[in-house]
C-alpha cells in the first residue's frame, strides 16, 4: 500500500471536495481513471480508496462510464485484484446503471473487496483477522460482460466481503457475474442487500448463486429482483461452508424469477439453505414472490449438511414451483399463510418436509400433479407436526398420488412420524385421479379431525388410511372412506359416503361411534384378523365389528384421550361377537346401558 500513498500525495490537491455533511468525494477520475473504456482503472480506482482511507472515511464515486478493475496478466491469479476496500468508514458510488464496473481479464476476480488486508501477487489472497465497518456500496452496475472470457481457476465475482459489518448494498445491478454476485463469509455481520438487480447469475456452469450468505449473522435481503442464470446455482444460498454459524437471516419482500425455463442446467432453486460445517438459525424468508415452476428445480430447497437448520420461518410469500425441506436436521419449522401454486404440471410435492417441531398453517397449496404435502423425513425424523387450516386443491391429472401423505408408509425402520402428528380443519379437492386422500403409516398415531376431502371422480382408493383417532371429518367420493391399520383407534362423529365407509384392517379394539355414514354399500367392515372392536350408535344403519361389553361405560380410564378397548375397566368380561345377521347401531346403543349393567353386576359377583 505504501506507493498507492505515495501516489496520493502528488495528486492530492486534485481531487478533494466537500461532499454532503463535510464528507469527502474522491473522484476516480481526478487519480486518471478513465470512464471511456480505454484502459486498466485498477490503479487510479484504488488510490481513490487509499485516500479515503488516509482520510478516515469518504465517498469513491465513479462518474457515468465504464470501468475495467482487476489485473491484467497470469491467468489464474489476483481473485481479489479489483477494487480492494480495507478500511472503515468508505462509501463506494455511482450514477446508477451508467456507471458500470467489469472485471478484467481471466482468474476469475472479484470486481469489490471488502477485506482488511489483501496480499500475494495481484491481492491473490484475503487476511481477514481483523474487521471491516460501515461500508456502503451503492448506485452501480457491476456487469461482465465476457464470462467465459474471464473464467480461470475461478469465474468472475461481483461483491465479496469477509469479516465486515454494518454494510449496506442498495441500488445495485449486477448482471452475468459467472459465480456469485454477492457474497458475505469469515463472520460478517449486520449486512443489507436492498432495492437491487441481479439476472444471470450465476451465468457459468460450475456452480454459484445471486447472493450467498456462508456464516455470520444478522443478515437483510430486501426488495431485490432476481433473474436466475442458466446453470447449476441458486439465487440466494445460505449456508456454512466454513464452522461458521449463520445466525438471525431475513429475506423479505424480494421477487426471485426463472425466466429460463427450456435450459438443460438452470439455477436449481431460488432459496437454497445447506448447513455443511455448522448450524443455520433464525431464517425468515416472508412476503417474497418465487418462481421456479419447472421440473427438477425448487423454490426453496433445504439439501446438504448434517448441522440443525433451527426456527425456519415462510411467511405470506407467492410461490409457483416445489418447496422441500427433507432433512434430519430441522427443527421448529413455520409455513403459514402461503400461496403454492404449480402450473406447469410439477410431478413433485407441493410441500415436502421433515423434521421437529413443524407448524403448516393457512397455505393454499394447488396445481401439482403430484401430492399437496408430502411428509418425509429419514429414521423417523419428523415429529410434533401439525398441519391445520391448509387449502389443497390437488393432482390436476391422471398421475395417481395421495394429496396429504407421510412418505414411509411401510413403518420401516420406524415410523417417519413418532408423534404428535395432528392434521385438522384442512379443506382437500382432487382436481384429477388421486390414490388416497390422507395416506399415513400403518402404525401412524395421528389425530385427524374436523378435515373436508371432497375426491368425487377421482377414483381415491382410500379418503384417510392410518391413524389413531378420526373424528368430525367429511369425506365424499372414496371408495373406502377410512381405513385404519394396526393402531387401535377411535372413529367418531365422521359424515361418509363410500362404498366402504369404515373398514378396520387387522384392527384390535378400535371404537367407530356416532357416525353418520350415507348410502355405504358396505357400512363398517373387519378385514385380516380384525377383532375386538366396538361399532355402536352410528346413524342407523348396520354395524359390522365386534361388540365389547367395557368400552361402553363412556369413560376415558386410561387417560389417552380415547375411549376404547385399552382403557382399564374395558377388560371384555363377555363379548357379543358378530353373527350371520348384523346388529344394527340404533341396537347397539339401545342394549349397550344394559350390557354394561350385566358386565359389573357380574364384577360385584366376583368380587
Amino acid at each position: 500500500m505504501g506507493s498507492r500513498l505515495g501516489f496520493l500525495a502528488v495528486v492530492l490537491a486534485a481531487w478533494l471536495v466537500a461532499g454532503p455533511a463535510g464528507a469527502a468525494i474522491f473522484d476516480v477520475t481526478s487519480f486518471g481513471a478513465d470512464p471511456a473504456f480505454a484502459g486498466l482503472d485498477t490503479p487510479a480506482a484504488n488510490a481513490a480508496v487509499d485516500a479515503a482511507c488516509a482520510a478516515g472515511g469518504g465517498e469513491v464515486h465513479f462518474p457515468a462510464g465504464f470501468y475495467r478493475l482487476g489485473h491484467d496478466t497470469g491467468p489464474s491469479s489476483g481473485f481479489y485484484s479489483g477494487l480492494q476496500v480495507s478500511c472503515d468508514n468508505i462509501v463506494i458510488s455511482g450514477v446508477g446503471d451508467t456507471s458500470v464496473l467489469m472485471p478484467e481479464n481471466s482468474g476469475g476476480q472479484t470486481v469489490i473487496t471488502l477485506c482488511a488486508e489483501i496480499t500475494g501477487g495481484f491481492g491473490s489472497h484475503c487476511t481477514f483477522t481483523n474487521p471491516v465497518n460501515n461500508i456502503t456500496i451503492r448506485d452501480l452496475k457491476i456487469w461482465d460482460d465476457d464470462p467465459l472470457g474471464h473464467r480461470g481457476s475461478e469465474e468472475s465475482h461481483g461483491v465479496t466481503g469477509k469479516n465486515v459489518h454494518q454494510v449496506v448494498l442498495e441500488r445495485l445491478t449486477l448482471e452475468s457475474l459467472g459465480d456469485e454476485s454477492v457474497t458475505f463469509s469469515g463472520g460478517s455481520s449486520d449486512v443489507t442487500v436492498q432495492d437491487s438487480s441481479f439476472a444471470d447469475c450465476p451465468s457459468l456452469n460450475s456452480g454459484g448463486s445471486c447472493v450467498e450468505l456462508d456464516g455470520g449473522s444478522d443478515y437483510e435481503v430486501l426488495r431485490n429482483s432476481f433473474d436466475g442464470g442458466a446453470y447449476f446455482g441458486a439465487m440466494i444460498f445460505v449456508n456454512t461452508n466454513a464452522p461458521t454459524e449463520v445466525t438471525a437471516v431475513l429475506i423479505q419482500d424480494n421477487q426471485l424469477l426463472d425466466s429460463s425455463p427450456t435450459s438443460p442446467g438452470i439455477t436449481n432453486a431460488g432459496i437454497w439453505l445447506a448447513a455443511n460445517n455448522a448450524a443455520i438459525r433464525d431464517v425468515q424468508i416472508i412476503d417474497n414472490t418465487i418462481s421456479m415452476d419447472y421440473l427438477g428445480r425448487d423454490a426453496v430447497r433445504f439439501a446438504g449438511g448434517s448441522f440443525d437448520v433451527e426456527d425456519l420461518t415462510f411467511r405470506g410469500n407467492d410461490i409457483g414451483g416445489s418447496v422441500d425441506l427433507r432433512n434430519d436436521y430441522l427443527k421448529r419449522l413455520i409455513f403459514a399463510e402461503n400461496d403454492l401454486v404449480s402450473t406447469n404440471g410439477l410431478t413433485t410435492p407441493g410441500l415436502n418436509f421433515s423434521g421437529d417441531d413443524v407448524q403448516i398453517t393457512d397455505n393454499t397449496i394447488s396445481g401439482q400433479r403430484s401430492s399437496c404435502i408430502e411428509i418425509g423425513g429419514f429414521n423417523g425424523s419428523a415429529s410434533n407436526v401439525e398441519i391445520r387450516h391448509n387449502l389443497c386443491f390437488s393432482n390436476s391429472d391422471t398421475l395417481d398420488e395421495p394429496i396429504i401423505i407421510e412418505a414411509d408408509i411401510s413403518c420401516a425402520p420406524l415410523p417417519t412420524v413418532s408423534g404428535g402428528l395432528v392434521i385438522e380443519d384442512n379443506l382437500l379437492i382432487a382436481g384429477g385421479l388421486v390414490s388416497n386422500g390422507i395416506e399415513l403409516s400403518g402404525c401412524s398415531t395421528a389425530t385427524i379431525r374436523n378435515n373436508g376431502l371432497y375426491l368425487g371422480g377421482s377414483g381415491a382408493l382410500y379418503g384417510m388410511r392410518g391413524g389413531a383417532s378420526f373424528a368430525g371429518n367429511t369425506i365424499v367420493g372414496a371408495n373406502v372412506s377410512i381405513r385404519t391399520m394396526t393402531t387401535p383407534a377411535q372413529v367418531s362423529n365422521n359424515t361418509l359416503d363410500g362404498n366402504t365407509c369404515v373398514r378396520l384392517d387387522g384392527t384390535m379394539g378400535s371404537l367407530v361411534v356416532g357416525n353418520n355414514l350415507l348410502a355405504c354399500g358396505e357400512p363398517i367392515e373387519e378385514t385380516n384378523g380384525a377383532d375386538l372392536n366396538s361399532c355402536w350408535n352410528n346413524s342407523g344403519v348396520a354395524d359390522g365389528c365386534s361388540l365389547i361389553l367395557g368400552c361402553h361405560d363412556g369413560v376415558d380410564n386410561d387417560g389417552d384421550g380415547q375411549i376404547d378397548a385399552l382403557d382399564t375397566n374395558c377388560t371384555p368380561t363377555a363379548q357379543l361377537s358378530e353373527s350371520p345377521v348384523q346388529v344394527s347401531c340404533g341396537l347397539g346403543a339401545e342394549l349397550a346401558p344394559l350390557l354394561v349393567a350385566l358386565g359389573q353386576l357380574r364384577r360385584r359377583r366376583r368380587a
